[in-house]
């Protein structure tokens, strides 16, 4: 209905503007709004256009080629044909100086860039509907002001200047409300900020999965509007997802179905089965632990009642991810290496506890060949019993290392084993005759083996 009005009334706007990517936005916002638009891409061809076919208002930039849009609304309201036309400057409103220079050259309004669409349109809006009611109304006034330590002299009506401080007390409004935003957002940012530099640095100090999760989760529930949470770390078969840690430890119902509750990949194909980045659905939202197409898990967060999760949430919710999935794989890295020193030392203990075998064998071979060739040569040289007993028991003492060697001759009918030569362990005597019943009660007497097996028999050192 107000572009079908402003269609009736045929208003006719000029836009100044040495951009032709901003004009022609500017001249499509007007557009949709029903007003006819015509462009001057600087203030002298502005001029020009405004002298060939009177528009209804003039929205001019500043800084422009040739003629800026101070120049061209002093021209403009210099001349008696034209000065009925309304001009509104489009300013950054940088400084006092701007407010100034408006009114002494004497434009009627003025626009803050960057603007917001709906102001813009208020402006003009009010602009038009005051037009017809302010025609030989003007009463022209003259002022000499200082203002930052610079005189102006302002000749403009007083509808201008009043219209002109209105609007100047309307940006500031809105200009106060923008920096309350943004000061509310900047809070929010520094304490983002703060809670993302807590979760790396304190993710730098923990080496396992499940520490890795809990002081995740801990941290991120410092961050803003998260009130509970859970991680889940995929199994290793890759079909089930264990609750590796949770915040509060009372877990809430989403969809009748328990959060904390073990989960199965099936059941949520959204956020486990090639899910990239966070999702967020109402106060909840998933954010995927995945590394090289390989799902690691999933985290879970859950809003305080009232908020939800913007684009800009999600990103903050991906750059947490991307930390716990990297603080998991290093984690898992750890604990893999710690696993690998682990079975390094178990094997390298077997394999030197497999070499000293290895090497109590070889000395007790070298003992035994030492004493079989110590007997040996003895069997050559000596002819004589007794003597070759007492050298042997000797040379089993001395080259073979036993602490006691003696030999024993058995009687054949009185079946008695009867001492003939011994060497070594002084306190030992064996002068008494020992029977084959005597060693029979010794199960693991070395002489009882011997008499029983009649067969060489061999003990291991104790």
């Amino acid at each position: 209905m107000e572009a079908d009005s402003n269609e009736e009334l045929k208003v006719d706007i000029l836009v100044v503007e040495d951009s032709p990517t901003q004009a022609e936005q500017l001249c499509y916002l007007l557009q949709q709004q029903g007003y006819a638009t015509r462009g001057a891409a600087n203030g002298r061809l502005g001029l020009e256009e405004v002298r060939r076919r009177k528009p209804t208002l003039v929205i001019s930039d500043i800084v422009m080629p040739e003629m800026d849009g101070y120049a061209l609304c002093r021209a403009i309201k210099a001349d008696a044909e034209l000065k009925e036309i309304p001009v509104v400057i489009v300013t950054s409103l940088s400084s006092i100086q701007d407010i100034a220079r408006s009114l002494e050259c004497g434009a009627d309004n003025f626009i803050r860039k960057p603007y917001e669409p709906k102001a813009l349109l208020a402006r003009i809006q009010y602009i038009l509907l005051n037009l017809e009611l302010r025609k030989g109304k003007r009463v022209s006034i003259g002022l000499e002001v200082y203002l930052d330590g610079k005189k102006h002299y302002i000749t403009s009506d007083r509808e201008q200047i009043i219209d002109l401080l209105i609007s100047t007390y309307e940006e500031a409004v809105r200009m106060n409300e923008e920096l309350q935003v943004q000061q509310g957002e900047i809070a929010r940012s520094n304490q983002t900020l703060s809670g993302l530099y807590r979760i790396a640095n304190e993710l730098n100090r923990v080496t396992t999965p499940v520490q890795v999760c809990e002081l995740a989760l801990q941290a991120a529930m410092d961050l803003p509007k998260f009130e509970a949470g859970w991680i889940y770390l995929a199994e290793d078969d890759g079909g089930d997802y264990r609750l590796a840690a949770s915040h509060p430890g009372t877990v809430a119902t989403e969809s009748g179905t328990l959060v904390g509750a073990p989960l199965r990949a099936e059941d949520h194909p959204s956020w486990v089965n090639g899910a990239q980045s966070a999702a967020a659905s109402g106060r909840h939202a998933s954010i995927p632990l995945t590394l090289e197409q390989h799902t690691l898990g999933v985290i879970l967060l859950r809003a305080v009642d009232g908020e939800g999760f913007d684009g800009e949430d999600l990103k903050v919710l991906d750059t947490i991810g991307n930390q716990v999935m990297v603080a998991l794989e290093r984690a898992r890295l750890h604990q893999h290496l710690e696993n690998l020193v682990t079975q390094r030392t178990a094997a390298l203990q077997a394999e030197v506890i497999e070499r000293c075998r290895a090497e109590e064998k070889v000395v007790s071979l070298n003992r035994i060949y030492a004493m079989l060739s110590g007997i040996n040569t003895l069997i050559i040289r000596v002819h004589e019993r007794e003597e070759l007993f007492c050298e042997s028991c000797r040379i089993a003492v001395e080259f073979g290392r036993f602490g006691l060697a003696w030999i024993g001759l058995v009687d054949a009918e009185s079946y008695r084993v009867k001492l003939a030569a011994w060497h070594g362990t002084e306190q030992w005597t064996g002068s008494q005759g020992l029977t084959a019943e005597d060693f029979g009660s010794l199960d693991n007497a070395l002489v009882g083996e011997v008499l029983r097996q009649g067969r060489p028999v061999i003990y291991p050192d104790d």
